[in-house]
């Protein structure tokens, strides 16, 4: 297992390689820190890639689910703000508004893909989705989406938070949230696995 050696501000103060001892003194080796810091927690193995190395931050799925979800949560917050009641927003204000709510999406995604990699104590299990796997997957995004578009859609207007429907919303059957946020969470989750799909393993 490799190890992973801090970095020191000068190189006079690093200790020679040569001297065993100071080097076991100031390494640290990277399966004491994976196997006591999340081990504790039951996800070592999480923390590793499929062949047991390090992770690569640029590698790893849920910085895929993070970027690809942005992109296509960003169209798709563009397309339906006809469906919701900008006020007297400028088109830049609305602009503004669709980039934020994006962000929020992307954490959606990348939660609701980690529940899945907890539960199945798998996290790349998008290479080898079962049924049940991409039905969870879908939701944990609804399941917020729905909490957050009944209380975004209740607080009083002069919150500086919250959004209202416009006339050409529909509505869920028997609910005051929207169809087309609903739709989303069914729609971009599904491409958003679909493109991490396609990158290749760590």
């Amino acid at each position: 297992m490799p190890d992973c050696e801090w970095a020191w501000p000068n190189a006079a103060d690093a200790p020679s390689h040569g001297d065993d001892g100071h080097h076991e003194k100031y390494s640290i080796s990277y399966m004491v820190v994976v196997d006591g810091g999340f081990g504790h927690l039951g996800l070592a193995e999480l923390a590793k890639n499929e062949n047991g190395g390090a992770m690569r931050f640029d590698k790893q799925p849920e910085v895929h689910v993070a970027t690809f979800g942005f992109f296509t949560s960003f169209i798709w917050e563009m397309l339906q703000m006809p469906f919701f009641d900008v006020g007297s927003a400028t088109s830049w204000e609305s602009t503004l508004g669709s980039t934020r709510a994006t962000f929020g999406d992307a954490g959606i995604l990348v939660l609701a893909y980690t529940v899945v990699s907890i539960l199945n104590r798998d996290r790349h299990w998008m290479h080898r989705p079962t049924t049940g796997m991409i039905g969870t997957y879908l939701l944990s995004g609804l399941g917020v989406t729905v909490i957050i578009e009944e209380i975004a859609t209740s607080v009083p207007r002069q919150w500086s938070w919250g959004w209202r429907y416009s006339e050409l919303m529909p509505l869920v059957p028997g609910t005051n949230i929207g169809l087309v946020p609903i739709l989303m969470w069914i729609v971009i989750p599904l491409i958003t696995l679909w493109f991490v799909r396609r990158q290749p393993r760590p």
